[in-house]
């Protein structure tokens, strides 16, 4: 069973941005925006789509890929639902033409954007930097992350740290300004590396 999504809403918006392409489905403002993808890495025996258009609200950031994450696709959905955190599976939302939208996550080697679960049962959004784990100690009081790594030998799992105490955190209908602090972050990161590399 889905959890309730509550969302204060402007009635009028004083202003729509451009950039949006759709109304939410969510929420019912116009603040979805979409992009067009290519799924050529799929296997050949795959029943996915080699293209899907991947839909984000802004303002909650919830998403889906539109021919792909569909409600009646129930072994995907399975698949893709045991990847997730088990509490995050029951925020999930199915709009009336039963695609089905999940809140973001979204992780980088610097930092993390992700949902966490109010006092109130509401979502909240928080972005907070990760670090290599330097000590097995590290391991045991810290929320961690594996991420792929290449090294000499191949693609590795490496263990990152999150700085959750640290942690900028907004409200549900905050995502939009999680998200830009969220690529703020990974974009400094990048401009750093670009500067040590000359």
């Amino acid at each position: 069973m889905s959890k309730k999504i509550k969302l204060t809403q402007d009635p009028k918006p004083e202003k729509v941005k451009t950039t949006y392409d759709e109304r939410s489905p969510i929420t019912g403002n116009f603040t979805v925006m979409t992009e067009q993808v290519s799924n050529d890495d799929l296997p050949e025996d795959s029943n996915l789509p080699k293209q899907d258009i991947y839909k984000i609200c802004m303002e909650t950031g919830y998403q889906t890929y539109w021919d792909s994450w569909k409600e009646d696709n129930t072994e995907f959905i399975k698949a893709l639902e045991s990847q997730m955190p088990t509490w995050l599976t029951g925020y999930k939302y199915v709009d009336s033409y039963k695609r089905v939208w999940y809140p973001m996550l979204a992780v980088s080697y610097v930092a993390t954007l992700y949902p966490f679960p109010e006092s109130d049962g509401q979502l909240g959004w928080a972005v907070a930097t990760i670090s290599p784990v330097q000590d097995e100690k590290e391991l045991e009081n810290n929320q961690i992350l594996k991420l792929p790594l290449q090294t000499p030998e191949g693609v590795k799992l490496a263990y990152y740290k999150v700085d959750a105490e640290s942690a900028q955190k907004w409200q549900f209908n905050e995502f939009e300004s999680a998200f830009d602090t969220y690529h703020s972050i990974v974009g400094e990161n990048q401009n750093s590396e670009s500067d040590d590399a000359r």
